[in-house]
């Protein structure tokens, strides 16, 4: 039985002004292609869906069997723990739904909020998360926070959610110890020849400080190639024990939702 969840992450900024029905017709578009998670990133406070959006789309997906939907909440941010609340009880009222707790990206934090530590915010939100919501998804961004994914693995359920990139075996060693496996997100673009594909992967890699080439970096970090690469490079991803995978399309559009969710298809009968 092949061993992954399939999941597909959005940024808020991309759903126009009616967040709320953006997310609901995007989930149902996933459910048709048999993804399990819409993860919902998080960018800035103006961009991020509010906590009203979150409760209708909850209800919604809940009502019509679309997939889970999982919010991004970054610990580190002002409205956190009034976020953080807020989320939490629609789901838990609903018993559907998840949460991605995640330190932060510095690019949407000001200089207070950097300083704050991330760690202890992170263990208590996972902690009051599964007191009020023993069986939903949680996962935690394990992005210079390996040790602290783990531990909220053994002891709150939750699943590390890590980047592909080069030193992947080794943060999965890191977090191994753990009862619900591990996620990968990993950026993609089915195809090739995309000028905006490529761009938008360059500049993900750049942001990663890495000193591997750009041609090299592009493949460790990112998947961009015709279906045959990509299913090689999800197999490889099943032999070390991933259990979800969360696409971000570099391209955003239905057709490339379609197309990721076939390298899975195709990946049931490909040899390991």
């Amino acid at each position: 039985m092949f061993a992954f969840q399939l999941g597909a992450a959005v940024k808020p900024s991309t759903l126009g002004s009616d967040k709320a029905e953006a997310l609901v017709k995007l989930a149902e578009s996933l459910s048709k292609l048999r993804y399990t998670y819409l993860l919902v990133d998080s960018e800035s406070e103006d961009d991020d869906p509010s906590c009203e959006d979150v409760s209708a789309v909850v209800e919604v997906c809940k009502k019509e069997g679309f997939c889970t939907p999982v919010f991004t909440l970054p610990v580190r941010r002002r409205d956190f723990r009034e976020r953080f609340h807020a989320v939490l009880k629609s789901l838990a009222d609903e018993g559907f739904g998840g949460l991605c707790l995640v330190a932060g990206n510095p690019a949407y934090l000001s200089e207070d909020e950097l300083r704050v530590k991330a760690r202890p915010l992170i263990m208590e939100a996972a902690s009051r998360f599964r007191e009020k919501a023993k069986d939903l998804t949680l996962f935690v961004g394990s992005e210079n926070m390996l040790k602290t994914s783990r531990v909220a693995a053994q002891l709150y359920k939750a699943i590390p959610l890590m980047l592909l990139g080069p030193k992947l075996e080794e943060e999965r060693a890191v977090v191994s110890a753990v009862n619900g496996g591990v996620g990968v997100y990993v950026p993609f673009y089915v195809g090739g020849g995309c000028r905006d594909a490529w761009e938008r992967l360059a500049a993900y890699v750049r942001r990663r400080n890495t000193d591997l080439s750009l041609e090299k970096a592009v493949h460790a970090y990112g998947l961009y190639g015709d279906l045959k690469y990509i299913t090689s490079r999800i197999k490889y991803l099943e032999r070390i024990s991933v259990g979800q995978v969360i696409g971000y399309p570099l391209v955003p559009s239905e057709q490339q939702l379609a197309l990721f969710a076939s390298v899975f298809e195709l990946s049931l009968g490909a040899p390991p």
